[in-house]
């Protein structure tokens, strides 16, 4: 298991400012997030891949990219 924090409040942070999120489950127990802003004209897309991370921990990840921090 991987010692990325779990930080939901960035989470809401992100999700409060209209980006829409994917979370799909993938094969060995890896997580696969994608996040996109609808509406926007050449709409921001982020994507991040996890391999044995929490779906928190990938929320948490994908929430640190969009704002343009890597944890």
């Amino acid at each position: 298991m991987s010692d990325t924090i779990v930080d939901m409040p960035k989470v809401c942070q992100m999700l409060d400012n209209g980006w829409k999120v994917d979370l799909y489950k993938g094969g060995m127990g890896t997580y696969f997030c994608m996040a996109s802003r609808p509406g926007k004209k050449g709409s921001k897309r982020e994507l991040v891949m996890t391999d044995d991370f929490t779906p928190e921990q990938a929320l948490t990840r994908l929430a640190y990219k969009v704002c343009g921090e890597i944890i």
